[in-house]
């Protein structure tokens, strides 16, 4: 039996702990009786019973090991240095984003605890066969944990999905740029994850907001991507000194999710800033239960972060007249006001609106049950004016669609990063005021392959461009997908093409050009 055979084994069996798994085959041929080698290694009896019965004949106690198995050398171990040594390749990686966003608790961890992370990800998995999920990644995790594992030559899997485009964007370029396997998608957390993540990962680590909705709802997203019980999620939370009280209630709700605290380890990270808790945080790595995956509660919570406009989303504070806009555009089409679509983050007394979460969930589930002659006026007033999410526009079917933007946010859309989305429209002002100006969205696709990768929207990435590339009838389905295989995009294969960073759509139209 190979040793990548023994690993799979392990892996089937025991998932994310298949490397204590190993770590026990690795001591085995040590001794002949299962007490010793609990004894030695430290881990439960029942789990090394359970490898012994993979891999040994076992006679009450005392077990004889298949001499037809290495078991030895597969097991993984490294010279610390070798990791540590990269610290200051990631420190110049990481310093040069230069988009920390307040509103979504952003404050960067240091390249020193990166590496922490880092050894402390590679000592519980085995990165060879695990999957690992970054719920939000502004520290570059992934990239550090990436570039590492490559510069070790080991296989690894690793996904981020993240709600900031400027976060994405700055991973997908430098996977590109060093060559790392890093699949990275859009979401926001509060009203989901994307499809293909659901039940896949064997590692979830997140840096959630630090309030107890927010850890909340990023533990239970977390559970959503768990594989099964044997998967870990890593938390990182600290309250301040003199507010126990606090983190009592942040605790209370995670153990809500059913989960066991396997261990708490004290300031293990350092952070740039976030001087209210000395500028560190706790590590919980938590293990999963049976229940945990009944506890997960689809309710969406919208006050998850602790600073600027987007503690509140759920609020608009800006003064925007609804009921005028109504009029304005019901005049402008023709059509009675009760049939326009107003789709914003506000809860406003206009006639049959629509708020975006529910817009967005039923896009995902492939609901467009909407009626034919509504009008869709996506409002992104409330958005931050750095970052403002226009896959809105991918999703709808409308071939005119409405803006709404703060006049601070006009220079967003000459964005570079906006390119592929924003040349799919003709655009045009329709009103403007002090405050705010509307724009109309009207489709404008000359390109016939960019065209159908829009109309397969709802399908996932490979099957959209199979079905985009085949209408010709010169090209037949297995030489699409031959041809899928060879784009960069490919590691996208499963995913919805509304959920791709911005960086991934414009290789995607460029693809299709």
């Amino acid at each position: 039996m190979t040793q990548q055979e023994i690993k799979d084994i392990c892996y089937e069996k025991f998932g994310g702990y298949s490397k204590l798994a190993l770590s026990v085959l690795s001591k085995a041929s040590n001794f002949s009786n299962i007490h010793d080698l609990c004894r030695d290694t430290g881990i439960s009896f029942k789990l090394v019973k359970d490898v012994l019965c993979e891999f040994a004949a076992l006679n009450g106690d005392n077990y004889i090991l298949n001499k037809q198995c290495d078991f030895l050398n597969c097991y993984q171990t490294f010279d610390l240095s070798q990791i540590e040594k990269y610290e200051s390749d990631i420190e110049n990686i990481i310093s040069q984003f230069k988009f920390h966003n307040k509103s979504l608790d952003h404050v960067s961890a240091t390249a020193k605890t990166l590496i922490k992370r880092v050894l402390q990800i590679f000592n519980d998995v085995d990165t060879n066969v695990c999957k690992i999920l970054f719920l939000g990644d502004h520290d570059f995790t992934s990239i550090a944990l990436a570039y590492i594992l490559s510069k070790l030559n080991l296989e690894y899997s690793i996904c981020v999905v993240d709600i900031d485009d400027n976060v994405l964007d700055f991973i997908c370029e430098n996977s590109n740029k060093f060559n790392l396997n890093i699949m990275s998608l859009y979401s926001d957390f509060r009203l989901g994850v994307p499809i293909n993540f659901c039940g896949a990962f064997d590692l979830v680590f997140s840096d959630p907001p630090y309030t107890p909705v927010g850890m909340s709802l990023f533990l239970q997203r977390a559970i959503e991507c768990a594989k099964n019980k044997y998967s870990s999620i890593y938390l990182c939370y600290k309250t301040a000194e003199l507010s126990a009280g606090v983190g009592l209630k942040v605790q209370k709700e995670l153990l809500k999710n059913h989960i066991y605290f396997r261990a708490i380890l004290p300031n293990f990270n350092i952070y740039t800033g976030a001087e209210a808790l000395g500028f560190r945080s706790d590590l919980y790595i938590c293990s999963l239960t049976a229940k945990s995956f009944d506890s997960i509660d689809s309710k969406n919570n919208y006050d998850i972060y602790t600073h600027g406009n987007n503690s509140i989303e759920a609020i608009n504070n800006t003064k925007i007249n609804y009921t005028e806009i109504v009029d304005l555009l019901s005049k402008k089409e023709n059509v009675d006001k009760n049939l326009i679509k107003i789709i914003s983050n506000t809860k406003f007394n206009a006639d049959n609106s629509i708020l975006i979460d529910v817009f967005y969930k039923q896009k995902r589930n492939k609901n467009t049950n909407y009626p034919k002659d509504s009008i869709f006026v996506f409002d992104f007033s409330y958005q931050n004016t750095d970052v403002i999410n226009l896959r809105n526009f991918i999703m709808s079917d409308k071939k005119v669609q409405y803006g709404i933007f703060l006049n601070s946010q006009i220079k967003v859309l000459k964005d570079e990063k906006y390119k592929a989305i924003l040349s799919l429209f003709d655009i045009k002002e329709v009103y403007k005021n002090n405050e705010y100006v509307i724009y109309s969205f009207t489709c404008n696709i000359d390109n016939f392959s960019v065209k159908k990768i829009m109309l397969y929207k709802n399908s996932n990435l490979k099957n959209a461009y199979v079905s985009c590339i085949t209408q010709d009838n010169k090209t037949t389905k297995n030489q699409a997908r031959e041809k899928f295989m060879t784009l960069k995009i490919a590691k996208y294969a499963d995913a919805m093409v509304f959920d791709l960073p911005l960086y991934e759509l414009n290789n995607l139209y460029l693809c299709l050009e």
